[in-house]
Protein backbone atom coordinates (compact mmCIF):
# COMPACT_ATOMS: atom_id res chain seq x y z
CA UNK A 1 0.00 0.00 0.00
CA UNK A 2 1.73 3.53 -0.66
CA UNK A 3 0.63 6.45 0.15
CA UNK A 4 0.74 9.40 -2.15
CA UNK A 5 0.27 13.16 -1.29
CA UNK A 6 -1.11 15.47 -4.22
CA UNK A 7 -0.53 19.35 -4.24
CA UNK A 8 -1.69 22.12 -6.42
CA UNK A 9 0.58 24.30 -8.13
CA UNK A 10 -0.06 27.41 -6.30
CA UNK A 11 0.63 25.29 -2.69
CA UNK A 12 3.96 23.79 -4.32
CA UNK A 13 4.77 27.48 -5.21
CA UNK A 14 4.29 28.40 -1.40
CA UNK A 15 5.85 25.99 0.15
CA UNK A 16 9.18 26.11 -2.31
CA UNK A 17 9.03 29.98 -1.77
CA UNK A 18 8.56 29.31 2.42
CA UNK A 19 11.64 26.91 2.04
CA UNK A 20 13.93 29.51 -0.38
CA UNK A 21 13.05 32.11 2.38
CA UNK A 22 13.98 30.27 5.19
CA UNK A 23 17.42 29.75 3.71
CA UNK A 24 18.20 33.22 3.05
CA UNK A 25 17.44 33.94 6.68
CA UNK A 26 19.96 32.27 8.17
CA UNK A 27 20.73 31.39 11.97
CA UNK A 28 19.23 33.50 14.48
CA UNK A 29 20.06 34.27 17.75
CA UNK A 30 16.93 34.24 20.23
CA UNK A 31 16.68 30.64 18.79
CA UNK A 32 20.44 29.32 19.42
CA UNK A 33 20.89 31.18 23.13
CA UNK A 34 18.11 28.94 24.76
CA UNK A 35 19.24 25.88 23.26
CA UNK A 36 23.07 26.53 24.67
CA UNK A 37 22.10 27.43 27.83
CA UNK A 38 19.95 24.52 28.58
CA UNK A 39 22.81 22.26 27.22
CA UNK A 40 25.35 23.74 29.17
CA UNK A 41 22.73 24.06 32.30
CA UNK A 42 21.93 20.23 31.87
CA UNK A 43 25.57 19.40 31.42
CA UNK A 44 27.01 21.19 34.50
CA UNK A 45 24.16 19.94 36.94
CA UNK A 46 25.69 16.19 35.96
CA UNK A 47 29.09 17.23 36.28
CA UNK A 48 28.33 18.95 39.66
CA UNK A 49 25.85 15.75 40.90
CA UNK A 50 28.90 13.62 40.37
CA UNK A 51 31.00 15.84 42.06
CA UNK A 52 28.53 15.80 45.07
CA UNK A 53 28.30 12.05 44.77
CA UNK A 54 32.00 11.21 44.99
CA UNK A 55 32.50 13.97 47.85
CA UNK A 56 29.41 12.02 49.89
CA UNK A 57 31.10 8.26 49.28
CA UNK A 58 34.44 9.96 50.71
CA UNK A 59 33.17 11.61 53.48
CA UNK A 60 30.11 9.78 55.07
CA UNK A 61 30.45 6.86 57.85
CA UNK A 62 29.42 3.52 56.18
CA UNK A 63 27.07 1.14 58.26
CA UNK A 64 27.65 -1.92 58.29
CA UNK A 65 24.59 -4.36 58.85
CA UNK A 66 25.54 -7.78 61.64
CA UNK A 67 23.17 -10.58 61.30
CA UNK A 68 23.97 -11.09 65.16
CA UNK A 69 21.21 -14.49 64.90
CA UNK A 70 24.31 -15.60 62.38
CA UNK A 71 26.76 -14.99 65.70
CA UNK A 72 24.33 -16.48 68.45
CA UNK A 73 25.47 -20.28 68.40
CA UNK A 74 29.47 -19.14 68.60
CA UNK A 75 28.07 -16.79 71.39
CA UNK A 76 26.23 -19.53 73.25
CA UNK A 77 28.89 -22.23 72.57
CA UNK A 78 31.76 -19.33 74.15
CA UNK A 79 29.65 -18.42 77.00
CA UNK A 80 26.19 -20.26 77.64
CA UNK A 81 25.42 -17.78 80.96
CA UNK A 82 25.70 -15.15 78.96
CA UNK A 83 22.38 -15.88 77.08
CA UNK A 84 20.65 -16.44 80.13
CA UNK A 85 22.07 -13.22 81.83
CA UNK A 86 20.38 -11.59 78.79
CA UNK A 87 16.64 -12.70 79.48
CA UNK A 88 16.54 -11.53 83.15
Amino acid sequence: MTDTVAFSDIQLQKILTTLEAMKSVGIHREQVIPVFLSAALGMSVGVELEYFKSFRERSDPHFFEHDFLDRLPFIVEKDPQLLKQSFT
